[in-house]
């Protein structure tokens, strides 16, 4: 008797002993559990390096604004020919967005006196929901997708905005 009991646990210790690696089904499952993963993590990590970018090109915007004004308490007049604008425009620091300058010239008085800055994303960040964005002298902050107070604020302060506005 004792014997059968040993041969009988040896054998189940054997058969325990021999097994090694993973099956197919569990292997499935592992791989399952990580495309699930991966589509909840990849759009939300789109969706952040979208904002980050843009807050690189808004930084922009405020750098050139900041350096309009200094040339403006020096030349009484916003100038293209300052702050290293080409042919009025200038990318940011990681070419995501090209800002260009536009100036008022309606009349010879106050010619030179305001401008508008617009902010318009480049290649992959052409798909930014907030689009263009825009920012006067006076500070005026917009946004070509849409004039909702919420969601100029949302876009300018580099919070998720729904696509289409």
């Amino acid at each position: 008797m004792r014997m059968n009991r040993r041969n009988q646990a040896g054998g189940a210790m054997a058969g325990l002993r021999h097994q090694r690696g993973i099956t197919l089904v569990e292997l499935m499952i592992v791989l399952a559990v990580v495309a699930i993963l991966a589509s909840l993590a990849v759009p939300s990590y789109r969706d952040y390096v979208l904002r980050t970018k843009r807050t690189e090109g808004m930084n922009a915007m405020l750098n050139l604004a900041a350096c309009q004004e200094r040339a403006y308490i020096k030349l009484n007049r916003y100038a293209l020919d300052r702050c290293g604008l080409t042919d009025s425009c200038l990318f940011s620091s990681n070419q995501e967005y090209q800002i260009c300058m536009a100036l008022n010239r309606n009349n010879a008085i106050a010619a030179n006196q305001s401008f508008t800055l617009t902010a318009t994303p480049q290649g992959a960040q052409a798909n930014d929901s907030c689009g263009n964005l825009t920012l006067t002298e006076t500070g005026v902050r917009g946004t070509s997708v849409g004039a909702t107070d919420q969601l100029i604020d949302d876009c300018w302060k580099g919070r998720k905005v729904a696509a289409g506005g």
